[in-house]
């Protein structure tokens, strides 16, 4: 089977699956919007990838810095028209304001600059045909790689080298607003409620 598609819900390793998909030169259909869109784009078989809602979030904090100063770059190095740049400069601006008031302010604040914040990871599709986990992303993606007869490893891209503790990120407030906004991944996805407090792969995108 060749017509594979992709539900890329950010912050789950999708960056490293389209990554893939390039270097065997295979075409994905793809879809970052599902929960605004319609249909899906054509394709026979879907999958998708989820994540631990409290590794999501902490991961989507640190890329959201990280994020704001490439995009400073590639505005100095004009990668940008000039009609777009103050628009993506005052994003810029407010993403760093609101970083720098730390984890809990940040899940407060940052939906003013991503719309879908608080969107749960069940929304971005209504049926797929492979769901693949963060967690167990290389050995779920066999399953990918056996319908399309490839071999390659799944290489990681657009992570952070540096790990965290979520105990160093989470309050007694945002380990329960975490777990109530994303209540629905949890119970559907079966991640555990209980606080946990071991390394944070801040892996994907």
């Amino acid at each position: 089977m060749s017509n594979i598609g992709f539900v890329h819900i950010p912050k789950t390793g999708g960056v490293s699956v389209k990554r893939w998909f390039k270097t065997i030169e295979q075409p994905l259909p793809e879809t970052l919007d599902f929960p605004k869109q319609n249909q899906l784009p054509d394709a026979d078989w879907w999958f998708t990838i989820v994540r631990n809602p409290y590794d999501r979030m902490v991961s989507w904090y640190e890329w959201s810095i990280l994020n704001a100063q490439a995009q400073k770059y590639w505005i100095s190095n004009g990668r940008y028209p000039d009609e777009e740049c103050a628009g993506r400069l005052a994003k810029i601006e407010l993403t760093e304001q609101i970083y720098h008031k730390g984890f809990d302010t940040w899940l407060k604040e940052y939906v003013a600059v991503e719309s879908y914040l608080y969107d749960p990871q069940a929304s971005w599709f209504d049926h797929v045909d492979l769901i693949c986990k963060t967690e167990n992303l290389h050995t779920d993606f066999t399953i990918v790689k056996e319908k399309l007869g490839q071999s390659l490893e799944l290489r990681k891209y657009n992570w952070t080298k540096k790990q965290h503790k979520v105990s160093e990120y989470y309050s007694d407030w945002s380990w329960g607003f975490v777990y109530e906004t994303y209540r629905e991944d949890f119970e559907k996805f079966q991640y555990p409620k209980t606080h946990f407090d071991r390394p944070v792969q801040l892996f994907g995108s």
